[in-house]
């Protein structure tokens, strides 16, 4: 993949589910904060795709293969990406996904 596709996936993945789960009786609240940011609604999170953190598995296993590939600075520059195409909410929710791959410390 590159890093187009990367970010496109992020980006995807976050309209789509989110990068946490969200106990559903805080679902209500995340949409409500999501849309007045300019994101959608998450309709329904599969609670396949999130590890027992409730960080999105997909997203987390990129975070790996970009530190494998480039580190600190990929992730970062990924990451930046992701804030320039869908705002800082979603970075702040990916750099919590993030955290503890390699040097990321959110």
């Amino acid at each position: 993949m590159n890093a187009d596709e990367i970010i496109k996936e992020l980006c995807k993945t976050y309209l789509e589910q989110g990068f946490r789960t969200v106990p559903p009786d805080f679902m209500d609240e995340y949409n409500w904060e999501r849309q007045n940011l300019g994101g959608y609604p998450v309709v329904e999170q599969n609670p396949e795709n999130f590890n027992d953190s409730r960080h999105h598995k997909r997203a987390r296993q990129i975070g790996k293969i970009l530190n494998e590939e480039g580190g600190f600075s990929l992730m970062q520059e990924i990451a930046y990406s992701v804030q320039n195409e869908i705002g800082s909410k979603p970075a702040n929710e990916l750099s919590r996904c993030w955290n503890g791959i390699g040097d990321w410390v959110d």
